[in-house]
């Protein structure tokens, strides 16, 4: 048993010779956590609750097993991770719930073949054309026309024919160190389509699902699918339901947005913050020399007030304010982390969240390896995902850089180096440009019938920067 070592180990803290000590110390269990953690992944049958939990969204999970694992250094050639990347190819385009949609995107973006380039475009698409008039998603909505989906087949064919001759395969690189594909003619032209078409206005959709929606979008954005107008909207979504406290609820009244339906929530305000932080991510140019501060923001400094509250009155899991349901703490976790990376926090409130929070996984850890709570298996991977730093939107905590300083770090003096810290962001530019050749299994190329890779890189529109403005400055009234 490690779990009464390691408290041991923190309750005399103040023996270790230096605080870098304690942080490698820490980082040991963290690493332990974690390949405990990816263990029991792989062991964990797929019981009569699991299906009854996930009863449509199997594939879902599928995918959000196979990004962790794939997060957690397990190589795209192993066995199970294999198996599950084929099996969600052959299911991917026929998925109807955000969920699934959205994991399963996000995972082959991490993935990196050039093959699933379709599917990802696919996805997107179906993302897009689900979105409601009120800028969020539900859990499932109209998909794509046979058509579309018989021309992404024939691709996934040859994609998988280049694939058995060794032509393609995944990527060696992250996603943020890999050139962004243009904008084809082709899906230029499917995007003007769907915003032509009118949108869902029976349900406004859950800040739960926007969450995973609007970051597999931002992902889509890489793969040369314009998305920002469904982002402008997503914005403005958040502008008009952030609640008097500064946060936000699982969902809300479009016709009375300040009136939440739910009450406010930790994860939801984290998802909420994610949102405004895409806002500035879409708007900001690459030459701008002073851009805006983030954290000026009005929207920002409310709920960046409310976090900094909720962090301090938090000891450990079992008393986190505004936490919908106990069993709903990794869930909590996953979102923290995604917003504050973006936001490229080391505090909040007056925690290190990330050490705190690796701290609880590490001592609530089952002794199987999994975390338990509402989401069955789900919780393990969203557990494994807050360890690993997993930053599914890293172009944007770049993007960012330089409006987001987390004021609460202390610099040393001038003439002198600050400590390292362990627990440092990872850079986001190999220092070694020339390692960034050959990246792809056999240096291929995959042949894509109707896309022009030639295609302009430019597609910030200027009425969508100007559409964003204007409703920061007049958000629109209930």
């Amino acid at each position: 048993m490690r779990k009464p070592v390691l408290l041991a180990a923190l309750i005399l803290a103040a023996a270790t010779p230096t605080v870098r000590a304690q942080d490698a110390d820490m980082q040991k269990y963290i690493n332990r956590a974690i390949k405990k953690g990816v263990a029991a992944i792989r062991a964990h049958p797929r019981d009569i609750n699991d299906m009854y939990r996930y009863q449509g969204q199997e594939v879902g999970l599928n995918a959000l097993i196979a990004w962790t694992l794939l997060e957690s250094d397990v190589p795209p050639t192993d066995e199970l991770l294999a198996k599950l990347t084929q099996a969600m190819r052959d299911r991917a385009l026929q998925q109807t719930h955000i969920y699934t949609i959205s994991v399963l995107l996000m995972f082959f973006d991490r993935l990196g073949d050039p093959g699933d380039e379709p599917i990802i475009e696919y996805l997107a698409l179906q993302l897009l054309r689900m979105q409601t008039s009120a800028g969020g998603w539900t859990y499932s909505g109209p998909g794509l026309d046979r058509k579309e989906k018989q021309r992404v087949l024939e691709l996934v064919a040859r994609a998988h024919e280049q694939r058995e001759k060794g032509e393609i395969g995944p990527s060696k690189l992250k996603p943020s160190e890999r050139k962004p594909r243009a904008v084809s003619p082709y899906m230029a032209q499917a995007v003007e389509e769907i915003e032509s078409q009118p949108r869902l206005a029976v349900l406004p959709g859950d800040n739960s699902n926007t969450q995973f929606a609007m970051l597999a979008l931002w992902v889509a954005r890489r793969h040369g699918v314009p998305v920002e107008e469904a982002l402008v909207r997503v914005v403005s979504r958040f502008q008009r339901s952030q609640q008097a406290n500064g946060g936000w609820a699982y969902e809300y009244d479009p016709l009375n947005p300040k009136a939440a339906t739910r009450p406010v929530t930790c994860t939801m305000s984290c998802a909420g913050m994610l949102g405004l932080a895409l806002g500035h991510g879409i708007t900001r140019k690459k030459d701008e020399k002073k851009p805006a501060d983030l954290k000026k923001d009005p929207y920002v400094k409310e709920a960046m007030r409310l976090m900094d509250e909720i962090m301090k009155e938090t000891r450990d899991e079992k008393d986190v304010k505004l936490l919908a349901k106990p069993g709903y703490f990794h869930y909590f976790l996953f979102s923290l982390e995604r917003m504050a990376v973006v936001y490229n926090l080391k505090k909040i409130g007056d925690k290190d969240w990330y050490k705190w929070g690796a701290k609880i996984l590490v001592d609530t850890q089952h002794p199987t390896g999994n975390w338990y709570g509402e989401h069955g298996l789900a919780d393990t991977c969203f557990a494994l995902l807050f360890l690993k730093r997993a930053n599914v939107a890293e172009d944007l905590t770049f993007n960012l850089m330089g409006i987001t300083k987390d004021p609460l770090i202390k610099k040393k003096g001038p003439g002198k180096k600050s400590e390292p810290d362990p627990f440092e962001l990872p850079k986001l530019i190999p220092k070694d440009k020339k390692k960034t050749k050959g990246a792809l299994r056999g240096g291929g190329r995959l042949e894509l019938a109707g896309f022009d890779h030639r295609s302009s890189m430019e597609i910030r529109d200027l009425r969508v920067r100007a559409a964003l403005h204007a409703r920061s400055v007049h958000p629109r009234r209930p």
